[in-house]
């Protein structure tokens, strides 16, 4: 579209005991047929219930492209926090930066495929593979697993002209269910 889409995601993760939060506003635009690039702005928010712990509030950013190489080939590239920002004053400890790659084909109009390579700076590269299939004019499902850790996820969506909305949820080997 002209205007671009605008987007906003909340995820969380732990309990009172240790938290993590994170709320981003993004913006994407086409340029042209062939290209569209977006950038997120997050807040970040580390906390725990020990006294010896601070809690952190930070803000970070990430950019990506997307190039479409065919109608049915899309490629693309996502980095987050590029400039390393640190958790807080007192620990030098920066937030990883995280660079992934991947691919997306369109195998039917209703069935999609995905692969993404993810490198966080201070893990192994993650592969990560998934299917999305569209259902009752609108309604998506999608299935999914990550190497380096090993996770599952599925999900859910449903798309009505220019509003969607989307839940999933992952299983980690070790975590349990995160939604």
């Amino acid at each position: 579209s002209e205007v671009g889409a605008l987007g906003m995601r909340y995820t969380h993760f732990g309990k009172a005991i240790y938290s993590e939060q994170r709320l981003s506003a993004a913006y994407s635009q086409r340029l042209g047929n062939h290209v569209a690039v977006g950038a997120e702005l997050c807040y970040l928010y580390c906390g725990t219930t020990d006294v010896y712990y601070d809690s952190c509030h930070r803000l970070s950013f990430a950019v990506a492209s997307q190039m479409y190489i065919t109608p049915d080939i899309t490629i693309g590239f996502h980095v987050f926090n590029p400039f390393a920002v640190a958790l807080n004053a007192n620990y030098s400890l920066p937030i990883p930066s995280v660079v992934r790659l991947g691919m997306a084909y369109s195998i039917t109009p209703e069935l999609m495929a995905t692969v993404e390579l993810e490198k966080n700076i201070y893990m192994r590269c993650s592969i990560r593979s998934g299917m999305e299939y569209v259902f009752l004019n609108g309604f998506y499902a999608r299935l999914g697993f990550s190497t380096a850790p090993l996770i599952y996820t599925f999900g859910v969506g449903v798309e009505r002209g220019r509003w969607s909305a989307d839940i999933g949820t992952q299983v980690h080997n070790a975590l349990g269910v995160s939604p």
